[in-house]
């Protein structure tokens, strides 16, 4: 009973993700739970009732103020927003005359399909941070279920010479890692280590059965050969998806680790339930560790990829036919507003000293019908998904 008065008036992310945890991993059939909240005439922003709405005869801000009420519900789990109210009040006596738009039937079918419109195209901003921090409650549990069982999953970080981004990303790395109670192995080596010095390394954390994942971080000092270094990573531990046999199974479809900024950017799109089958999708850069990857993890799901590079001509044609837009050039801004299309889908992999992206996200929220912000999008995705893989990575030793 108490379970069931908590079904009631249910609000907010943390509380509607703990009951449908509820609903698909306690209950004997896991059917998903759909949370629904009268959103009449707006949800945080409120606007004018329905009948004064009608009263401007504006159909584009009528879906309009829909677009703002169902992105704000929808970014606090709601899936149903009992709107509009399609009544057309005639009788005064009735007390909720307010929630009908007119007694004009002409006026309401007009209204109502300009707030269906704007309710069902409802802007989503794709939050990493937030799918992130859910992630991790997740990963955590299971690190905990395994360390009861003798498995100390465990991520192996390799750092070559002393570029501050790159200490910076090993650190917030190995941070997340005690976060979910997971081990870390930090390895430093100086500026002038040698290839062979590396494969060492690499070799002896291949042969080590407490290392569970292996991630050498990019750039390394130009003396080293990084593609024989990457490709030497045990297929197990390459849970950074940088080796070429992982991107050849992954691209085939066999069991790999993907690429962890791609294959986030996929549990981003997967989460919101975009759909990706048949949208005629633009990749923006071709490097090995994102471009490429994004590429064929897109093309999987179907959907028809274009991947344009500094050689490209026309490329600002090319990307105003994107249905999905995936930035990955690592040029501040290189994509311009007024190249995205009215309702596609905006994905910006980049993050630069300017607190920006590759894509110009000015006015995006009038543009896209879902775009990742910067910073908070794409970001946390990247590093989750590596603790993702290094936590899988150890689990399959249950297995084994």
């Amino acid at each position: 009973m108490d379970r069931l008065v908590r079904c009631l008036n249910v609000i907010g992310v943390d509380e509607i993700y703990a009951l449908q945890k509820i609903a698909v991993e306690e209950t004997r059939l896991g059917i998903p739970l759909i949370f629904g909240h009268d959103v009449i005439h707006g949800y945080k922003t409120i606007f004018p009732i329905p009948l004064a709405e009608s009263s401007s005869w504006d159909l584009k801000l009528m879906e309009n103020s829909a677009r703002v009420a169902a992105t704000e519900a929808s970014a606090d789990g709601l899936h149903w927003t009992f709107a509009p109210c399609i009544t057309i009040p005639k009788d005064d006596r009735w007390g909720r005359q307010y929630e009908g738009f007119s007694e004009s039937t002409d006026l309401v079918t007009k209204l109502t399909s300009s707030a269906v419109k704007g309710y069902e195209e409802a802007l989503d901003v794709l939050d990493g941070k937030k799918l992130a921090s859910l992630s991790e409650e997740e990963i955590k549990a299971e690190v905990s279920e395994l360390v009861s069982k003798g498995i100390n999953p465990t991520l192996a970080t390799i750092l070559v010479g002393n570029d501050p981004a790159s200490e910076t990303y090993v650190r917030m790395k190995r941070n997340t890692c005690k976060k979910v109670g997971m081990e870390s192995i930090a390895v430093e080596l100086s500026e002038s280590t040698t290839t062979e010095e590396l494969l060492a390394i690499i070799n002896d954390l291949n042969n080590n059965p407490n290392v569970h994942g292996i991630l050498l971080q990019h750039p390394v000092p130009s003396q080293i050969d990084e593609r024989k270094c990457f490709d030497a990573i045990d297929i197990e531990k390459d849970v950074d998806g940088v080796t070429c046999l992982g991107f050849g199974n992954m691209s085939m479809g066999i069991d790999a680790y993907g690429s962890c900024t791609p294959a986030g950017i996929i549990r981003l799109i997967k989460h919101y339930e975009i759909e990706v089958q048949g949208l005629n999708a633009v990749v923006v850069g071709r490097s090995p560790i994102l471009g490429k990857p994004m590429a064929m993890m897109l093309l999987n799901l179907n959907a028809t990829v274009t991947i344009c590079h500094s050689r490209t001509q026309n490329i600002e044609t090319i990307i105003k036919n994107a249905d999905l837009i995936v930035g990955a050039v690592g040029i501040p801004k290189f994509i311009k507003t007024d190249w995205i299309k009215q309702g596609a889908v905006v994905i910006d992999a980049g993050f630069h000293p300017e607190k920006c992206g590759d894509i110009d996200l000015d006015q995006m929220d009038e543009i896209s019908s879902a775009y990742t912000p910067v910073p908070g999008g794409v970001g946390p995705m990247t590093i989750n998904t590596l603790i993702l893989h290094t936590m899988q990575s150890a689990k399959k030793l249950l297995t084994s």
